[in-house]
């Protein structure tokens, strides 16, 4: 999967802040987007966005439940989605602005 870019200084300013969320399948990471509110129901959304990919990678395991804590949302031992704490500005300016 690619990485999301984040939008350049000048774009984001004016703007609500963005918080970075990733999606973890493995112990391999991907940024899925930099979304304005940081709610579970903001990580249901980018987990219903990419589907496909986490049933792919849960194979069995689909019909499990699914729980939400501090880590995000989890689907097993290794597939998750989840707030990184960085926000966009933050990613930006990691990038060398």
């Amino acid at each position: 999967m690619k990485n999301a870019e984040p939008r350049t200084l000048e774009a984001m300013q004016s703007r609500a802040t963005c918080y970075e969320v990733v999606v973890s399948v493995n112990g391999k990471d991907f940024i899925a987007g930099y979304m304005s509110r940081k709610t579970k129901s903001t990580l249901v959304a980018v987990a219903q966005f990419y589907s496909e990919y986490l049933l792919n990678a849960l194979g069995a395991d689909a019909d499990k439940p699914v729980s939400y804590n501090r880590d995000g949302l989890v689907f097993s031992p290794t597939v998750r989605v989840y707030f990184t704490g960085r926000t966009e500005r933050d990613a930006r300016i990691g990038m060398g602005g």
